[in-house]
C-alpha cells in the first residue's frame, strides 16, 4: 500500500521542528480529502504512537502534533462556520462539535480501558493535550463531559501510576471550583490522600483548583512522606492560596512544618517561595506579617521565619529597611507594640551574631545602655494598675522583648553596669513584675554577676527582700500623753509671754544685764517647746512585713527555679539550704496547684546538685506523681526521670530508713496503680490475653531486668512504667518520653517495656495523640539502629508483642491492629543492614544475628503449636527475614525444620508461604556451595531474594543518621515481572489489531482494606455523577454546554 499524504505527514512530524507548518499542511489535506475516508484513516494511523509506552521524543512530538492539528482544524473551521451563518435565525450548527474532534474523542473514550497500559496511558495523555489546546473559553457538550469524567475516574484506579498521572491531568479542565460538590475535586482529594505513588499525589497538588473545599487536603500534603510532594505543596500554597484564606493556626502550622522539615529542599522552598509570597501579600511590611502570624502565641515560629527573611535580605539591606527607630535608636512609645518590639529584638540579635565587621550597623539599631535603661524603667510603670488582662499580656510580652534586648547591651563601662543592676533590682522587687518576666531577667543578672556564688547570694537577698519588704509604720501617742504635752506647751507659752513683757520693761529702764538673762530664758523655753512639739508628732519606723500571698510565693519560687536552671550550681551552699527550707518545702504544702508545681520542679533541680538529696526527697516526688493534679504529676515524673538520667538507678541505694519510707509509699502507690491499670487496659493498651487473666497486674519490667537494682529502684521503675496506662494524655506522653530516654541511655534495659511501647504506638485509640506518635516514632529507629545490642532487645520483644496481639479479645482495641504490619516493622528494626555504622559505610551485611535467631524462634514456635491461628503470621514473618548468607549450619537446620513444619501444617496458604521460605534457604545453600567452588561468583543474600518477593508501594529514603520507618511496614507483593521489550522496536501492523485495544476482563482486586476503601469511594463518585441524562437524539433539544476550567493558574475560590 502506497504512503498517503496523511501517513507521510505522520512520519515527518516525528523529527520536524516546524510544527506550525505541518499543522497547516494537515488542514489542507483535511479540506481536500473525503471526510468519510479521512477520519477512518486518521484513526488507524494514531494507533501506532498510542501503542508505545516509553516516553520517546518522536512519540511525544507525534502526540503533541495530533492534538494541535485536530484542535486547529476544529477551531478554524468553527470560526468560518460562525461567520458564514452570522445573522441567521435558529443557528444550530455552531453548537455542533467538529466531526474530526468528536470522532477522536469518541475513539479515545472507547479504548480507554484497553488491556495494554501503553494504550491507556496515551489515551489519557492525548485527552489532556486536546482539552488544553482547545484554549481559554472553550466549551464541550454536557454528555461528552460526563463521558470523559466517567472514563477518567476509572483510569484514576488504574494499576499503572503513569496512567493515573495523566488521568489526573485530563480531568484538570473539567473541575468546577465554584461547585462545593464537584465530583472531580472529590476524586482529586481521595487520590491526594490515599494514592501510594508519589508522582500521582504531586500532580494532583499542581492540578487541583484551590478553594475552601480543597484547602485542607492541600495543607495535609505538607506532612507527606515524600519530600517532592511536600515541596510541591509549599509551592502550590505560595502561588495559589492567598494569605487571607488561611486561619492563624494554619499559617503557623504550615510555616513550622516547612522550616522544621528534615529536607533542605523543602526548607528552601518554604523560605524562598512561601515566606516571600506572604511578605509580598503584606506589601513588604514585616510587622503586618508578624501580626498575621500572631507573634505572641507563636514566638519560635516567627523567630525562625524572621531568620530566613534576614538571610535572604542581608545585613546592609536589613538595616536600611529597619526604619522604626528615632534619633536615639528607640521605638517611640506610640509605635511600641508586640510586633515592633519582637522585630527590633530579632534584628539586633541577628546583626550581633554576624560578627564584628557589622559593629557600625549594630550601633544603628542598638541604643545607648543608660538611655535604654531609663526607657525600660519608664515603660515598666505602665504595668502598675493595669486591670485589663489582654492589655496586661501585651505589656508583659513587650517587656520580655525589651529585657532580652537588654541582655545584648554593651557593658564595657561601669556606668552601664550600675544602671542595669539598678533597673533589674527595681524590677525584681516591684509588685507589678510577675513570675512570667523572671526568665528574661536572669540572663541579664548573669552578665553583671559573673561569679555563681555572688549571683546566688544576691538572689537570696533579693528573695528575702521580696518576701519581707521594709515598710514605714507611724506610731501615735496616747490621748493622755498628748493632753499632758499640750498642758506643758501651754505653760511654756504663758511663761514666754511673761518673760517677753519683763524684757520690754527692762529695755525701757535700760537694765541691759537683766534683759540678757531674760532673753536667755526665753530661748531655753522655745527649745523646750519645740522638743515637746516633736514628741507629739507620730513616729515613723522601718518595719519588715512578711508576705505570703500566692503571687509573691510563686514569684520567689520562680526565681529559685530559674536560678537553678540558668546557673550551673555545683555545691550545696547554706544559701541553697536556706532556700530549700524557707521557700521550696513550704511551697509543697500550699493549696495552689501552680505553686506546688513550681515547688516540685525546684526540688527536682535541687536533687541535681547533690546526690544525697535524692533519697531524702524521693518520697515527696513519688507522692506527687500519684496524688496531685495532672500538671504537678507530670512535673514530678519529669523530675524523677531527670534524676535517673543524671545519677542512674544507683542513686536510690539509700539507707534503710529511707528505703523503708520509700517502700511504704511505693506499696501504697502500687495498689492504686493496679486499679488504674485494670481500668486503662480495657480501653487503652491492654496486655490481657485470653489465657492470662491477671496479666494486667504484673509489672511492665521483668524480674530479670531488675538484676543489679536495689529494691527501691525496682519499685520506682515499676511506678514510672505503670504511668503509661494513664488516661491523661499528657502523663502518657511524659512517661513514654522519659522511659524512652532511659532505655536510649542504657539506664533501663527491658524487652517487656519495649513491647509495651510498641503496642502503644500501634494502638488505634492513640492514633490521634500526635505528640505520643512523634516521640515513639523517633525513638524506635534511633534506638534500634544505633547498636546491634539494641536490636537484640527488639528481637526479644518480637514474639511477646505479636502473641499479645493474636491473643487479644475482640473487645480490646489491640484486636484491630494488623499483626503483619507490626511484624514487618519489627523485622525492619532488627535488620543489621539498617545499623548506622553499616549505612554510613555502605557495607554489605553478611551477618544478621537477630534475624537468624528470629528464624529459629519462629520455627520452634510453629512446631510447638502447628494448629495455632498464628502459624500463617509466623511463616509470613519467616519469608521477610534477611538470614545471614554465610551461616551454613543455620541453613541446614532451617531446611530440616521447614521439612518438619511441612508435615505438621495442613493449610494451603501456609504451605505456599513455607515453600517460598524453603526456596530462599535452598537458594542460599546452593549459592554458598557455588561460591566455595568458584569464589569469584557473587553471593546471593537472603535480603536480595526476599526483596524480589515483595513490592513496596513506595521507596522509603533513609537518612545516614537514622533510617526512617513508618507504622505501616512493607507488605508482601507479587514477584517481579519480566522485562518488557524495548519501546523503540518497530510496531508491526499485525500487532495493532483489536487485541491491543481490547478491554480486558475483570481482575481480582487485592484484598487490602485501604484499596477496598478507595475503590468504594471512586465507585460512589461514579454513582453520584450518574443522573437521568440520556444520549442526544436528533430532533430533541440539545444538552447544554459546559465551560472548561481555566488553563491559567486559577484564583482561590471561597
Amino acid at each position: 500500500m502506497a504512503d498517503t499524504p496523511l501517513k507521510e505527514l505522520f512520519i515527518e512530524c516525528q523529527d520536524s521542528q516546524n510544527q506550525h507548518g505541518l499543522i497547516k499542511t494537515f488542514h489542507k489535506i483535511y479540506k481536500k480529502a473525503d471526510k468519510t475516508e479521512f477520519i477512518p484513516e486518521f484513526l488507524s494511523l494514531i494507533r501506532h504512537p498510542m501503542s508505545v509506552y516509553a516516553r520517546e521524543p518522536c512519540v511525544e512530538k507525534t502526540i503533541d502534533f495530533l492534538s494541535k492539528a485536530v484542535t486547529y482544524v476544529a477551531v478554524k473551521e468553527g470560526r468560518k462556520e460562525l461567520k458564514k451563518d452570522c445573522g441567521t435565525e435558529g443557528n444550530e450548527e455552531d453548537d455542533e462539535m467538529h466531526p474530526l474532534l468528536s470522532s477522536l474523542f469518541n475513539f479515545l473514550l472507547d479504548v480507554h480501558s484497553a488491556k495494554e497500559r501503553a494504550v491507556r496511558f496515551r489515551v489519557c495523555q492525548l485527552l489532556t493535550h486536546l482539552l488544553r489546546d482547545l484554549g481559554e473559553g472553550a466549551q464541550i457538550d454536557d454528555d461528552l463531559y460526563d463521558r470523559i469524567y466517567r472514563c477518567m475516574v476509572q483510569r484514576l484506579r488504574d494499576k499503572c501510576a503513569q496512567v493515573r498521572v495523566h488521568a489526573v491531568l485530563a480531568l484538570t479542565r473539567l473541575q468546577d471550583p465554584m461547585d462545593e460538590t464537584c465530583p472531580i475535586i472529590k476524586a482529586y482529594m481521595i487520590l491526594m490522600t490515599k494514592d501510594p505513588n508519589m508522582e500521582v499525589r504531586r500532580i494532583v497538588l499542581t492540578c487541583i483548583a484551590p478553594s475552601t473545599v480543597s484547602l485542607p487536603a492541600v495543607l495535609e500534603r505538607t506532612r507527606d512522606v515524600k519530600e517532592a510532594v511536600r515541596r510541591s505543596a509549599y509551592s502550590v500554597i505560595a502561588e495559589k492560596v492567598p494569605l487571607r484564606a488561611l486561619t492563624i493556626q494554619q499559617r503557623v502550622d504550615v510555616i513550622q512544618n516547612g522550616l522544621d522539615d528534615r529536607s533542605e529542599i523543602v526548607k528552601t522552598t518554604c523560605a524562598s517561595k512561601l515566606l516571600q509570597s506572604w511578605l509580598c501579600a503584606c506589601q513588604g511590611n514585616v510587622l503586618e506579617l508578624l501580626e498575621r502570624l500572631d507573634v505572641q502565641s507563636s514566638v519560635k515560629v516567627c523567630q525562625k521565619a524572621l531568620g530566613q527573611l534576614f538571610k535572604t535580605s542581608g545585613v546592609l539591606d536589613l538595616v536600611q529597611k529597619f526604619a522604626i527607630l528615632d534619633d536615639k535608636q528607640l521605638i517611640p512609645e506610640d509605635k511600641l507594640s508586640c510586633e515592633s518590639s519582637f522585630y527590633w529584638r530579632n534584628v539586633v540579635e541577628y546583626i550581633q551574631t554576624q560578627g564584628h565587621e557589622y559593629e557600625e550597623q549594630l550601633d544603628c539599631v542598638r541604643p545607648n545602655c543608660i538611655v535604654f535603661c531609663s526607657y525600660v524603667q519608664k515603660f515598666s510603670e505602665q504595668l502598675k494598675g493595669c486591670t485589663d488582662m489582654e492589655k496586661l499580656l501585651d505589656l508583659e510580652f513587650i517587656m520580655e522583648q525589651l529585657l532580652q534586648l537588654l541582655a545584648m547591651m554593651d557593658l564595657a563601662d561601669t556606668a552601664s553596669r550600675k544602671a542595669i543592676e539598678k533597673l533589674l533590682h527595681n524590677l525584681l522587687v516591684s509588685e507589678c513584675v510577675g513570675p512570667s518576666l523572671i526568665s528574661p531577667i536572669l540572663p541579664c543578672l548573669q552578665k553583671i554577676h559573673s561569679s555563681t556564688d555572688l549571683l546566688v547570694n544576691y538572689l537570696t537577698e533579693t528573695i528575702s527582700e521580696i518576701r519581707e519588704p521594709i515598710t514605714l509604720v507611724e506610731t501615735k501617742l496616747s490621748s493622755e500623753k498628748l493632753i499632758n504635752l499640750d498642758k506643758k506647751i501651754a505653760g511654756i507659752r504663758v511663761k514666754v509671754n511673761e518673760l517677753r513683757h519683763e524684757l520690754s520693761i527692762c529695755i525701757e529702764k535700760q537694765d541691759f544685764e537683766r534683759a540678757a538673762k531674760i532673753k536667755t530664758s526665753i530661748s531655753e523655753l522655745d527649745a523646750e517647746r519645740s522638743s515637746l512639739l516633736e514628741e507629739s508628732q507620730p513616729a515613723v519606723e522601718e518595719v519588715r512585713t512578711y508576705k505570703n500571698d500566692p503571687l509573691t510565693v510563686l514569684k520567689c519560687l520562680t526565681i529559685v527555679c530559674e536560678l537553678l536552671i540558668s546557673v550551673n550550681v555545683k555545691k550545696w551552699s547554706p544559701q541553697i539550704q536556706g532556700l530549700m527550707q524557707n521557700q521550696i518545702l513550704p511551697g509543697m504544702v500550699n493549696e495552689e496547684a501552680e505553686l506546688r508545681n513550681v515547688a516540685v520542679k525546684a526540688i527536682g533541680l535541687c536533687c541535681h546538685i547533690k546526690k544525697d538529696m535524692v533519697m531524702q526527697h524521693l518520697p515527696v516526688l513519688l507522692q506527687a506523681t500519684q496524688m496531685d493534679t495532672p500538671l504537678v504529676r507530670a512535673t514530678a515524673l519529669k523530675a524523677i526521670f531527670d534524676i535517673i538520667l543524671i545519677f542512674g538507678l544507683d542513686s536510690f541505694d539509700g539507707d534503710e530508713d529511707a528505703c523503708e519510707i520509700n517502700n511504704s509509699a511505693s506499696t501504697q502507690n502500687e495498689e492504686e496503680n493496679e486499679k488504674a491499670l485494670d481500668a486503662s487496659n480495657t480501653s487503652l493498651v491492654s496486655h490481657k490475653s485470653i489465657n492470662e487473666v491477671d496479666d494486667s497486674k504484673k509489672s511492665l519490667v521483668d524480674e530479670n531486668d531488675k538484676k543489679g537494682w536495689s529494691e527501691t529502684a525496682g519499685k520506682v521503675v515499676t511506678i514510672l512504667s505503670t504511668t503509661l496506662n494513664s488516661e491523661d494524655p499528657d502523663l502518657r506522653c511524659v512517661a513514654a518520653e522519659g522511659l524512652s530516654k532511659l532505655i536510649l541511655s542504657g539506664r533501663v534495659v527491658s524487652a517487656k517495656l519495649l513491647s509495651h511501647l510498641l503496642l502503644m504506638w500501634f494502638n488505634p485509640l492513640l492514633e490521634d495523640d500526635e505528640t505520643l506518635g512523634q516521640i515513639l516514632g523517633t525513638f524506635f529507629p534511633l534506638f534500634a539502629f544505633s547498636r546491634s545490642e539494641n536490636q537484640q532487645l527488639f528481637e526479644e520483644a518480637f514474639l511477646p508483642t505479636l502473641k499479645t496481639l493474636t491473643r487479644a479479645p475482640t473487645s480490646s482495641p489491640l484486636s484491630e491492629i494488623n499483626e503483619v504490619n507490626v511484624a514487618n516493622f519489627l523485622i525492619e528494626l532488627t535488620d543489621a543492614q539498617h545499623l548506622v555504622e553499616n549505612v554510613k559505610d555502605n557495607a554489605v551485611v553478611t551477618e544478621n544475628p537477630c534475624h537468624d535467631s528470629l528464624a529459629v524462634k519462629l520455627c520452634n514456635e510453629i512446631l510447638s503449636h502447628p494448629d495455632s491461628f498464628a502459624v500463617k503470621l509466623w511463616i509470613r514473618a519467616l519469608v521477610q527475614l534477611n538470614i545471614s548468607p554465610d551461616n551454613l549450619s543455620l541453613h541446614k537446620d532451617l531446611y530440616e525444620m521447614t521439612e518438619r513444619i511441612g508435615m505438621a501444617v495442613t493449610e494451603k496458604p501456609c504451605l505456599k508461604l513455607l515453600e517460598k521460605f524453603r526456596e530462599i534457604v535452598s537458594t542460599m545453600q546452593g549459592t554458598r556451595k557455588e561460591s566455595e567452588v568458584a569464589p569469584a561468583d557473587a553471593t546471593v543474600s537472603a535480603s536480595q531474594v526476599s526483596k524480589d518477593d515483595r513490592e513496596p508501594a513506595e521507596t522509603v529514603t533513609k537518612s545516614l543518621k537514622t533510617p526512617i520507618v513508618s507504622r505501616t511496614a512493607k507488605t508482601p507483593g507479587t514477584k517481579g515481572q519480566s522485562v518488557r521489550k524495548s519501546s523503540r522496536a518497530a510496531v508491526n501492523a499485525s500487532a495493532l489489531d483489536g487485541s491491543v485495544f481490547a478491554t480486558p476482563g475483570p481482575r481480582a482486586l487485592r484484598n487490602k482494606d485501604a484499596v477496598e476503601e478507595t475503590r468504594l469511594e471512586f465507585e460512589n463518585l461514579l454513582v453520584e455523577s450518574k443522573g437521568s441524562k440520556t444520549p442526544h437524539v436528533p430532533g430533541t433539544p440539545k444538552t447544554p454546554k459546559r465551560p472548561l476550567h481555566s488553563i491559567q493558574d486559577p484564583t482561590f475560590t471561597g
